[in-house]
């Protein structure tokens, strides 16, 4: 049963797709009084049409999405010279048509997500750092109090599997009756941490010296408060003519103690406390060569004393030393996102130009590894692979199903505007090469381009369904 439901969801989610792809290209080549000789639902051979004006509306034998036919769309074709046709239209009616399927696939991505923020669903995850972030948002929960003979997790579900996660483990310690070698640091302040640069970060922004570390030691989530005897302090690089400071005394080299009786622990400190204070004089307390010294000045008309400032870091004030590694974890469970309506709309489209952007380097990706390897880069998949994971979002529930599909028609319309040949963007650049040359290439020319085009891209899908079919069998 639930073999059945994966193959009619996946051919329903492609034949959407696919047909509000094409409904894009139809209704602006009507808009525009281009003649649409056929609008097939499902790919050829044809099982019946109905003709209804100008236009063939058919069934076709291979239930797969859809297809448009529009007089003159072949620039080798006779009847490009009529009226109706394609390729008699100016440049920016044939621009309209060219790219109304994009905008479609685009559109109904919009849609879907801004359902699924409105009502609530799982995050947007396509590459790992977009997993690390949900970990950190605690979108994503994890256990790493993993055991022996442990039942296997569902293939069909994200729950339950088992990923490596990049931790930072002690390796020694100066405190050994608080931390101990091998214990891994999961967080500092209640903020997650997975490489060295974020830990040093961390410790180098405290504001106040007590720190709480979330350690996992021998399976365990432990709480740890410890107290740094001095993370950094601010000191002073630049004394600058004629200031105030510089007229109380202070030299370069001096270290910020206090501000007012307040302790000191970053720069930015003494920049909010210089602005926040109403009082026209200031209470510095300075260390210079190991000794304290108080200073009174006054700030100018600007509300500044005139100093540089800058950060002593410290590394020998960490109790540990430590080291990169990975954490074996189970996914527990993730956790939905949810957005009021009128917020829904803007997130979605945030959402849109990040994976747009992923979506349109990981497909440059792909190309490049074509020409230069002749091999496709792993994790793409092909049809039989987006219907495994069909298979995983029906068992999820409609919301699931309902943000793959966005995903997907995303997918869609960044690979059919993309500039190569047989695709809407390689049309699209021919268009744009006749505007500059002021007119059209060699319209046999271009239709053999866009034929080598197309058996490439065959060539690809075969490539990409090779490497899926060798993905089940292992």
């Amino acid at each position: 049963m639930h073999l059945i439901l994966t193959i009619l969801a996946f051919l329903i989610i492609f034949s959407v797709l696919i047909l509000i792809h094409e409904f894009g290209h139809f209704s602006m080549a009507k808009r525009n009084g281009i003649k649409v000789e056929e609008f097939g639902f499902g790919l050829p051979p044809r099982i019946f049409g109905i003709k209804r004006g100008e236009t063939l509306y058919s069934i076709n034998w291979i239930p797969f999405g859809g297809f448009v036919r529009m007089l003159g769309e072949n620039p080798s074709d006779k009847k490009a010279k009529s009226k109706q046709s394609f390729m008699s239209k100016s440049i920016g009616v044939r621009t309209k048509v060219v790219l109304a399927g994009v905008v479609m696939n685009f559109l109904l991505a919009w849609i879907l997500l801004n359902i699924g923020f409105t009502v609530g669903m799982q995050p947007l995850i396509v590459d790992g750092n977009d997993f690390l972030n949900g970990i950190r948002n605690n979108l994503i929960e994890l256990n790493f109090d993993l055991f022996k003979n442990k039942p296997a997790p569902d293939p069909n579900s994200e729950i339950g599997q088992i990923v490596d996660i990049p931790q930072l483990f002690i390796e020694s310690t100066v405190n050994p009756e608080i931390f101990q070698p091998g214990d891994q640091i999961y967080s500092i302040n209640k903020q997650i941490i997975f490489e060295a640069a974020e830990l040093q970060q961390l410790i180098n922004n405290l504001e106040t010296p007590k720190v709480t570390f979330e350690i996992w030691r021998n399976n365990q989530l432990r709480t740890i408060e410890y107290l740094f005897p001095q993370p950094h302090r601010a000191i002073i690089t630049q004394i600058l003519p004629d200031s105030p400071a510089e007229q109380a005394g202070l030299v370069a080299g001096d270290q910020v103690i206090r501000v007012d009786g307040k302790e000191i622990w970053h720069p930015e400190q003494i920049v909010r406390l210089t602005s926040e204070n109403s009082e026209k004089q200031l209470i510095y307390e300075i260390k210079r060569n190991d000794e304290i010294k108080q200073f009174s000045i006054n700030k100018n008309s600007e509300g500044r004393i005139g100093v540089a400032l800058g950060t002593i870091y410290d590394q020998l004030n960490l109790p540990f030393s430590y080291y990169d590694g990975l954490a074996r974890a189970e996914i527990t469970a993730i956790n939905s996102i949810q957005y009021p309506w009128y917020l829904a709309p803007w997130q979605s489209l945030v959402e849109m130009k990040r994976i747009t952007i992923y979506t349109a380097v990981m497909l440059g990706d792909v190309f490049k590894n074509i020409f230069t390897t002749g091999s496709v880069p792993e994790g793409v998949a092909g049809p039989i692979g987006i219907a495994q994971m069909t298979g995983i979002y029906v068992q999820e529930g409609i919301i699931a199903l309902l943000r793959f599909t966005a995903l997907l028609s995303l997918s869609l319309a960044v690979i059919n505007v993309f500039p190569f040949p047989a695709l809407d963007g390689g049309r699209f650049l021919f268009i744009i090469i006749e505007a500059v040359r002021g007119k059209p290439v060699n319209q046999n020319m271009e239709a053999k381009i866009h034929t080598l085009g197309f058996l490439f891209l065959i060539l690809v899908i075969i490539l990409v369904t090779f490497q899926d079919l060798k993905r089940l069998f292992e």
